[in-house]
C-alpha cells in the first residue's frame, strides 16, 4: 500500500503592486523574503489603474510626512523598533496602517503647528536684534525712527552680506541723503535715510544684491535699548516655550512607542 500525504493549502494572496524602475531589484528582494512564490510583469496601466495608484502614493507621502514630523521632536539618534517582521507588516490591509497612523499622529498636530510658528517668530525676532544691535549705542534712537516713511523722508535698515555691502555702498549715494553701516558677523546692517521717491527702487536694489528689509514695529516709541530688550525677552520665553513643546511630544512619543 503506497503511503499518502494530505495537505491542506494554505490560502494564497495575489497583490498587484507598481515600482519605479530603479527601484524594481530592491523590491524583488522584499517580496522574496516576505514570501511571494509567484511573480508576473504585468501589462501596461490604464489610466484608471495610474490615477489610483498616484492617488495612493500621495497618501503614503501625507503619512510618511506625519511620521516625520512627530519624530522629530525625538532626540537625534534615537532608535524606533518595529513590534513586527516585515513579513507581519505587508500582511496588513493599507486602510488599517493608514488609521493607526492618523491616530498615532493627530495628537500632535496642534504642537507641530506651534512649534513651526515658535521657530518662525524666532527667526524673525533674531534678525531684527541682529540688524539693531550695531546701532545701539550709537545715538539715541527711538524704534519708530528707524523703519518711518512719510510725505518726503524714509528711514530704513537692511540686512546684506559683506561682500553684497561692498557692491552696495559706492550706489548708496544715488538713493540715500545718509547712512550708517555697522558690521554683525558675517552681514553688514545698513541704516539709510533719504527721500521716498527712492525707497522702492533702493529696495529692489538691495534684495538684486541679496540682502532685505528688516521688519520690525514701525510705530514703536521705545528707545533703541529698551525695544532690543523687549527683544530678548520675548526669545527667552519663545525658546522656553519651543523646549516644553519639545519635551511634551518627545514624552508622549516614547509613551506611545512602548505601548
Amino acid at each position: 500500500m503506497v503511503p499518502i500525504v494530505l495537505s491542506s493549502p494554505e490560502k494564497m494572496l495575489k497583490i498587484r503592486s507598481a515600482v519605479l524602475k530603479d527601484k524594481s531589484d530592491e523590491t524583488l528582494d522584499i517580496l522574496q523574503k516576505a514570501g511571494v512564490i509567484h511573480i508576473e510583469e504585468s501589462a501596461e496601466l490604464d489610466t484608471s489603474d495610474k490615477e489610483a495608484i498616484e492617488n495612493k502614493r500621495r497618501q503614503i507621502t501625507d503619512l510618511l510626512e506625519r511620521l516625520d514630523r512627530v519624530m522629530s521632536f525625538l532626540p537625534q539618534g534615537t532608535k524606533v523598533t518595529l513590534e513586527s517582521g516585515i513579513e507581519e507588516i505587508f500582511s496588513v490591509p493599507f486602510e488599517e496602517i493608514k488609521s493607526e497612523i492618523m491616530d498615532f499622529t493627530s495628537v500632535f498636530d496642534y504642537s507641530f503647528e506651534r512649534n513651526v510658528e515658535i521657530m518662525m517668530k524666532l527667526e524673525s525676532l533674531r534678525r531684527v536684534h541682529k540688524s539693531l544691535t550695531p546701532f545701539v549705542d550709537r545715538v539715541e534712537y527711538k524704534v519708530q525712527e528707524l523703519n518711518y516713511k512719510g510725505r518726503f523722508l524714509f528711514s530704513r535698515i537692511f540686512l546684506i552680506s559683506a561682500d553684497g555691502f561692498q557692491n552696495l555702498k559706492d550706489q548708496l549715494p544715488d538713493y540715500t541723503i545718509d547712512y550708517s553701516a555697522g558690521n554683525i558677523e558675517e552681514e553688514v546692517a545698513v541704516l539709510t535715510i533719504g527721500y521716498v521717491e527712492n525707497l522702492s527702487a533702493l529696495e529692489v536694489l538691495v534684495k538684486e544684491l541679496g540682502g532685505e528689509t528688516v521688519d520690525f514695529p514701525a510705530k514703536n516709541n521705545a528707545a533703541l535699548p529698551e525695544y532690543l530688550g523687549s527683544v530678548d525677552g520675548e526669545i527667552r520665553d519663545l525658546e522656553k516655550e519651543r523646549d516644553d513643546i519639545h519635551a511634551r511630544v518627545e514624552e508622549k512619543v516614547k509613551e506611545k512607542l512602548e505601548r
